[in-house]
């Protein structure tokens, strides 16, 4: 998640640490869960 502000790395962490899903319209966020870090549901959709 090179460019993304800390508090969307906060809210990613915190999404990882409780093992719950992020809800995000967030292109990068949403590739950085394509890559298997994260579980989100796309809120663009």
């Amino acid at each position: 998640m090179g460019g993304s502000g800390r508090a969307d790395r906060f809210i990613v962490a915190t999404a990882r640490h409780l093992d719950a899903p992020l809800l995000t319209a967030d292109r990068q966020i949403l590739s950085y869960s394509a890559a298997g870090h994260v579980q989100t549901v796309d809120a663009a959709e």
